[in-house]
């Protein structure tokens, strides 16, 4: 037989051997005993009023040898077993699959007991549309082995049930989504297979909460209330909203801050404090203003906290209306911070209180920026404008302009002028000398005037980060032939001047969209810091230093990092303090470099995975992580200090003289 043939019978053989493993029924007795080979397994099934369930159906699946090990339950209750010692096995009982694991080690003539309590899941009521399971449960649902019930009430945000109402629950790693819709009383059940995580969302907010149903032994029930603007009061607000000649929406809703207290830890260590939110959450950067630290408590999370920034001492607290913050902003006392599902807050920095708010419409996924007075941020003028792609391409067309680049006074929100953008922006708007850059998602880079609003330029070249403005010259990372390469524009009308391709790596990503809501957010990816005439960036596993005239590279340096992966570069973005480079690598090390030579010079731990980039002030390092903290590090150096929030400060230009 041709040999190329065989190796694709032995491959089908094998497929097919995994997915359909050997079964193999016993009925034992119970004097059966264990032998040298063989644990004896006794399986013991009573329901929740502790009695014995007969003539139930359990098995034994061991992955390794692939044997499937049937059996029934007796008028006792029991199941019996004879497999394989020093294996692993997952335990099935009646439709319910994995319900239990064990793991029987390498021991002759071993026995075993394992007893559970089983109920039958309730009986679903459920339709199956592609990856969509929608559920109608009545009142006497209940959780079960394998599944939680998940009792949500929906409410307004002044606290009325919202009837009606759509509600999703998608597995985070997977495609699976459970929708169901709440009745009269605002209340929805759901019945969730336990063993994933889980995003809650609504019709117009996405992701607005985590849910982590593992795989705990009985029954759960998890009661949810969340507040929500509604989606007919968003339909209604997009088909009534006034606008201008041009179409752009001239009054926004506004919603509430309330005061709240910080229900978190704060940990001593030995070089400085953790503030841990409670909240397994991605913290991202924090910012630092006139001795006090200020961090929101987690993406999942609706409160942000003022700290002292030298001990962690609490300040104060404010509950926002609705969850997904961004990274604030700070100037003249005013502190803005964007919500993903909506909202563009502005508070008193010493006390939280809310100056102005605008609810700017649903999914929000970059946050704002400050120059001079004046705030600018992008929202979706179209309702469902920032849920769909673009095109398939991602990079859309004059004829897709659904968002806008608004401009607001800094002290009371008056809005200044708008303009249109074809795609919400990609981590924020970039203001320097006169004029304000962005990066859509679409790819499109835009100019406007700041102070008129006048559109100066805009190309569409596949941006890949958001733009660098140092003097004459805009620097940007595009897609390039299957990789990313850093090119470079004029200010005047973002004119193309050329490609640097001595500055390429892998592409990360190749469509921003894939991106999270808070990936969007906090979004750097291969973007240049340029510090006293040279250009630093990161690129794959490098960090770089480069001459901004021509491209040609100064020096590298290999990052050293415990983990890397495809999609991301090894470490954030660089930021500048006390005349050293720092990065901080995916593992959590935050490593700092000469920036003439390349040479490391310190390191630092945050033991913690990190996404975003550091801030540092006063000789301290501070840092969002993605498992719900802010770390802090006193390094003891007064002098290593310059970079107070993300993007350096509220203008958001990587740009330090």
């Amino acid at each position: 037989m041709n040999r190329i043939l065989l190796l694709i019978l032995l491959l089908i053989s094998v497929s097919a051997t995994a997915q359909n493993p050997e079964n193999i029924t016993q009925t034992l007795s119970r004097n059966q005993t264990a032998t040298a080979t063989e644990a004896l397994i006794k399986i013991v099934v009573s329901d929740k009023n502790e009695r014995p369930v007969n003539n139930l159906a359990v098995s034994m699946l061991c992955r390794k040898t692939n044997k499937l090990y049937n059996s029934k339950t007796d008028i006792t209750g029991e199941a019996r077993f004879l497999v394989l010692i020093n294996n692993d096995y997952e335990i099935n009982v009646d439709t319910e699959q994995n319900y239990r694991q064990i793991s029987i080690p390498n021991k002759p003539n071993l026995g075993m007991t394992k007893k559970f309590i089983y109920t039958p899941t309730t009986q679903l009521n459920e339709t199956v549309n592609g990856d969509t399971i929608t559920q109608q449960l009545g009142a006497d649902a209940e959780p079960s082995n394998s599944r939680v019930l998940i009792k949500m009430l929906v409410m307004d945000l002044d606290k009325n049930p919202l009837a009606n109402e759509p509600v999703f629950i998608n597995e985070k790693e997977g495609v699976k989504v459970y929708h169901g819709i709440s009745d009269e009383d605002g209340t929805v059940k759901l019945l969730v297979p336990k063993g994933n995580k889980y995003l809650l969302s609504f019709k117009y907010e996405r992701d607005v909460d985590l849910l982590d149903l593992v795989q705990k032994e009985g029954y759960r029930t998890i009661e949810i209330e969340y507040g929500y603007m509604g989606s007919q009061k968003i339909e209604e607000f997009y088909q009534t909203a006034k606008r201008d000649k041009n179409g752009f929406i001239t009054e926004f809703m506004s919603t509430k801050v309330s005061p709240i207290n910080f229900a978190g830890t704060i940990e001593k260590t030995a070089q400085g404090f953790n503030i841990n939110y409670g909240i397994d959450s991605p913290t991202p950067t924090p910012a630092t203003y006139n001795g006090m630290l200020l961090s929101h408590g987690g993406y999942y999370s609706r409160n942000f906290f003022s700290f002292d920034e030298a001990t962690g001492k609490y300040n104060w607290g404010s509950e926002f209306a609705e969850s997904g913050p961004s990274s604030a902003v700070v100037e003249d006392s005013v502190l803005l911070i964007n919500t993903q599902s909506c909202t563009l807050y502005a508070l008193e920095a010493y006390t939280g209180k809310m100056l102005w708010s605008k609810w700017l419409g649903p999914n929000l996924y970059s946050m704002p920026s400050i120059s001079n007075g004046k705030v600018y941020a992008v929202y979706p003028n179209e309702l469902g404008a920032n849920v769909s792609r673009l095109t398939q391409t991602g990079k859309g067309d004059l004829s897709e302009l659904k968002n806008v680049l608004a401009c607001f006074d800094l002290k009371s929100g008056k809005i200044l002028w708008q303009n249109w953008v074809n795609a919400e922006a990609l981590s924020s708007p970039v203001i320097s000398g006169s004029n304000v850059y962005l990066t859509c998602l679409s790819g499109k880079l835009y100019e406007f005037d700041k102070n008129k609003g006048t559109m100066l330029g805009n190309i569409n070249d596949a941006a890949m980060s958001p733009p660098t403005i140092v003097n004459d010259k805009v620097f940007v990372s595009i897609k390039n032939a299957g990789n990313e390469t850093v090119a470079v524009y004029s200010t005047n009308g973002l004119k193309p001047l050329k490609k640097i391709t001595s500055l390429t790596s892998p592409l990360f990503i190749d469509d921003l969209y894939k991106l999270s809501a808070n990936e969007q957010m906090n979004f750097c990816g291969t973007r240049m810091l340029h510090y006293k005439g040279k250009n630093y960036n990161v690129m794959g596993n490098k960090i770089i230093c480069s001459n901004p005239e021509d491209g040609s590279v100064t020096w590298s340096a290999l990052i050293p990092t415990s983990k890397t992966e495809a999609e991301k570069p090894a470490a954030t973005m660089p930021v500048v303090a006390g005349g050293k480079i720092v990065v901080t690598t995916l593992s959590g090390q935050i490593i700092a470099y000469e920036p003439t030579t390349g040479k490391q010079l310190n390191s630092w731990e945050t033991n913690s995975r990190v996404e975003t980039q550091a801030t540092i002030n006063k000789g301290w390092i501070y840092s969002g992580t993605e498992d719900g903290k802010t770390v802090s590090i006193n390094t003891g150096d007064s002098k290593f200090t310059g970079w107070n929030m993300f993007g350096y400060d509220g203008s958001h230009n990587t740009v330090v003289r």
